[in-house]
Order: structure tokens, then C-alpha cells, then sequence
């Protein structure tokens, strides 16, 4: 579908008359024309622009409301006596976890609830609780034991894994390795790891990268997929501890997905498409001084305002002010009638 890209006098385009469902290529060529570049630019001027609508994609997708846009629904097993676990590193945010099994929708909790109820952490049996732990770079923590690395591509020899742990003393120690391809190696010496804070590649290798908690076998603790240098999981605690194996529906926000090709399409509704154009044009006369960016943040902001109505007000909930549910009252006579 061809964007159709007007200009105003002042040369601000009027993004909001772009077709729905416009794709980055589009999005990038209403830029071009409105900001007055060439229709095949420098490199670095596509490169900025791409990142400005990937920041405005991002700031729509953040809105409070916007959940509905990005929930997934992720698939977890617990194992028996574990009650620790990391949340695939898709998920950023839990909303609801169901315990498919048994039949439990899961509430959350604190820390200081379940330690307050269970001190010894002795409690077993079906969770019904559980508790946001934060961010890890591990899904499952070693047991006092070392940590093996290895890769899916037998290419990869050259990257240089680093670790940070905690020992079974307390202390903190750097370990470090070199990929050997599909060969599991040992990072570092220690075999009395229990816990990683921190572990990352040098450079983005050519195969999947598996953190394992045995030389042979056990657990892949973490995993650095192809293209990243990193990972990130979301901790969470279930209470009581699992006392079996159980399937969990974890309904999840996940991240929206970058715009880098030029057929993508952004995961919004499509009548708020323009709205991602606005924002990088928005941006684009900040960075270059231009005395346009005052408009074209008014008409950035008007759009937003828009759309948070779209979220946060479904058709059957316009509220208006000084308009109150009709029938009696049922907080006494002391109170005005005809209120609830």
C-alpha cells in the first residue's frame, strides 16, 4: 500500500493523512519528503530516522493501557522442590499466571509476605502465590557447582565468555572462557558457584550460546540467542515450593518488535500509524534547533491524548462528569438521594 504524503506551507507533512497500515519503507519516504531530504538519503540520515520511529513506536507502546498491544501468553513447567525460576526473556511484565494443572489462578505477593509465613522456606505443595524476584541473566541458579558454556555452531571459537558469580562463601568472582563450537567448556575454576549476577559474550557469535550447570547433561541455565550479547530473564518465586511437575499459562507483555525491515508493519492500531511519523519528525527538528518542533510536538501530543481515549475507553465506558448512576441511595439519609 503507497503512503500518501502531503505538505503543509510551512513544510510540516500532515502525517495523519498516511494510509493505515503504513511499513517502515513508507513511514522512512513520508520523513524524507516532509524534512525536505532526497528520496534516497545518506545513510546516517536513514539510520537516525529509523531510530527516532523506533523511539516513538516504543513510547506509544509504553503508554499505561497499552498492555493490550503486547500481551503473549508464555509457557512455564515448574519442577518438583525448585522454587525459583526465570520467565522466558520474551516477558518484561506478568499480568495474570494460571496454574493449568490444578486449576489455580495464581496472586501475586511479597517477599515479606512468604517470608513472614514461611521462615524456612519449608512449605510444599500446589503454588498459589508468587512473587516478582526481578531481573536475572540466569533462568535457574547454580547449586554450588560450576558452570559449563557452549554453542550450536561448531564456527564459534573465538568468543570470550565472562562471568560474574557468587561463591558458596559469599564473595563475588570474575570467570572467563572461550567458546570451543558445540564442546561445552568450563568458565573459570570455580565449582562452587551459586549464584551468576552478571554474563555476557564479546562479540554477537554465530550460534545459540547455552549456559549449562554441568559439564555433561543437567540444566541449560540460560541461553544467548543468535545476534545478542546478552540475556535477561524475569525472576520469579512460587509459594508454596512446587511439590510436583505443573504447566503455567503466564500471560505476558512481551517488547514490541524493532522496525528494521522495511516491510514491517507496527503493532498498533493502524489509525494511529501516523502518529510514530509525527514523533520522528518531532524529533528530527529538535536535533536539528528547528523553531518547528513546538508544532510538531502539539501535534504529537494531540494524537496521544487520542489514543489513550482509544485504550483506556472501551465503547461502553464514557464516563462524563457530574453524571451519576441512576436509583436510590444506599448510604442513608444523611446523604444526597439519587447517589450511589
Amino acid at each position: 500500500m503507497g503512503a500518501t504524503v502531503t505538505t503543509t506551507g510551512a513544510g510540516v507533512g500532515d502525517g495523519s493523512r498516511m494510509g493505515a497500515r503504513v511499513t517502515l519503507t513508507e513511514m522512512l519516504a513520508a520523513l524524507y519528503a516532509d524534512l525536505g531530504y532526497a528520496a534516497s538519503p545518506e545513510a546516517s540520515v536513514t539510520s537516525r530516522l529509523t531510530r527516532y520511529l523506533n523511539d516513538g513506536y516504543t513510547t506509544i507502546g509504553r503508554l499505561p493501557g497499552s498492555e493490550q498491544l503486547r500481551l503473549k501468553t508464555i509457557s512455564l513447567a515448574s519442577v518438583a522442590s525448585q522454587s525459583l525460576y526465570g520467565v522466558s526473556p520474551a516477558a518484561v511484565q506478568i499480568q495474570k499466571m494460571t496454574d493449568v494443572t490444578n486449576g489455580v489462578v495464581l496472586q501475586e505477593a511479597s517477599i515479606a509476605t512468604i517470608r513472614q509465613l514461611d521462615p524456612q522456606s519449608v512449605t510444599s505443595g500446589v503454588p498459589y502465590w508468587f512473587v516478582r524476584m526481578g531481573y536475572q541473566p540466569v533462568s535457574k541458579q547454580p547449586a554450588t557447582s560450576g558452570v559449563w558454556v557452549s554453542s550450536s555452531s561448531a564456527s564459534d571459537t573465538a568468543v570470550t565468555v565472562r562471568l560474574v558469580g557468587i561463591t558458596a562463601t559469599g564473595e563475588t568472582a570474575v570467570q572467563t572462557a572461550t567458546l570451543s563450537g558445540v564442546t561445552r567448556v568450563q568458565v573459570g575454576a570455580l565449582t562452587t558457584l551459586t549464584g551468576v549476577i552478571e554474563w555476557n559474550i564479546n562479540t554477537a557469535a554465530v550460534g545459540v550460546v547455552t549456559l549449562h550447570n554441568a559439564a555433561a547433561a543437567g540444566d541449560d541455565i540460560a541461553v544467548i540467542p543468535i545476534g545478542k550479547t546478552s540475556v535477561q530473564y524475569l525472576g520469579i518465586r512460587l509459594w508454596p515450593t512446587p511439590a510436583d511437575v505443573y504447566t503455567y499459562a503466564i500471560d505476558a507483555e512481551v517488547p514490541l518488535p524493532e522496525l528494521t525491515n522495511g516491510v514491517d508493519v507496527p503493532v498498533v492500531p493502524q489509525d494511529f500509524h501516523p502518529m510514530i511519523v509525527e514523533y520522528a519528525r518531532m524529533r528530527e527538528y529538535e536535533y536539528r534547533a528547528d523553531d518547528r518542533w513546538p508544532v510538531a510536538k502539539g501535534q504529537f501530543d494531540a494524537n496521544l491524548k487520542a489514543l489513550k481515549v482509544r485504550l483506556w475507553n472501551t465503547p461502553d465506558y464514557l464516563p462524563v462528569a457530574g453524571v451519576y448512576p441512576s436509583g436510590p441511595s444506599n448510604l442513608g439519609p444523611w446523604y444526597p438521594a439519587g447517589r450511589w
